[in-house]
């Protein structure tokens, strides 16, 4: 891939007000347009990350951030993204994955039917359990349940539904990630190095050390390795 040498880095403070977010989000816009003609390579790599104990106040700032946030800034920028060829890649980890969510959430999460109205009604859903004390935490986490939730919601299961609406890889691939720190560097693989033959088949989905993951494989949590 001949990719431009430039890098556009888009600063968005995903805990401001949405007015001033909004504001934000605009302007990242107008400033990429002057400059550009689009963007080759949109990389989503804000996160809010907390290791604390699961509790109402982190859970809510994570999916906000990890998620409201990652879809708002994702619906702004996406209309620059060129096509055909252009390439979307949603940042996660391998903590966010269906283990942290009950077996019912789980079968809603991985339909192919699954829209973002119902994303976000299970995203509320899961707030509210967990301020209510409802949500039972899964006896395989290793921490940062907050942390995992938000990333699961919005930097794995997102990405499905971004997918499925574009659904031709060669007009715009769309894929979620591990970094997989000290290991390969999947995102710029993904974003830039690996040809369209060798990564089409996992078109909408997450992948850990350059291979593409199984959905069915997530529920029994996280691999260490990663």
């Amino acid at each position: 891939r001949n990719v431009e040498n430039r890098v556009h880095v888009v600063w968005i403070d995903l805990e401001q007000r949405d007015q001033q977010q909004e504001s934000q989000l605009q302007a990242s816009v107008e400033q990429i347009r002057t400059i550009s003609q689009g963007l080759d390579v949109l990389i989503h790599n804000a996160a809010y990350i907390t290791y604390n104990n699961l509790s109402f106040e982190e859970a809510h700032k994570s999916f906000e951030i990890n998620y409201r946030g990652t879809v708002r800034v994702h619906e702004a920028l996406f209309p620059l993204v060129k096509r055909p060829g252009g390439r979307v890649i949603f940042v996660s980890s391998a903590v966010g994955k269906t283990y942290l969510v009950p077996s019912d959430v789980e079968t809603q999460l991985l339909s192919d039917n699954l829209e973002e109205d119902d994303l976000a009604r299970i995203v509320q859903r899961l707030e509210d359990d967990i301020q209510s004390g409802r949500y039972q935490e899964p006896t395989n986490h290793i921490g940062g349940l907050a942390y995992g939730l938000g990333k699961l919601a919005g930097t794995t299961i997102y990405p499905r539904i971004v997918a499925r609406r574009h659904p031709s890889p060669q007009e715009i691939f769309v894929a979620s990630c591990c970094p997989a720190f000290g290991g390969p560097d999947t995102p710029v693989w993904l974003a830039t190095t690996a040809s369209i033959e060798q990564i089409q088949h996992g078109h909408g989905g997450f992948w850990e050390q350059r291979t593409l993951t199984n959905p069915q494989d997530w529920s029994a949590g996280m691999n260490l390795s990663s």
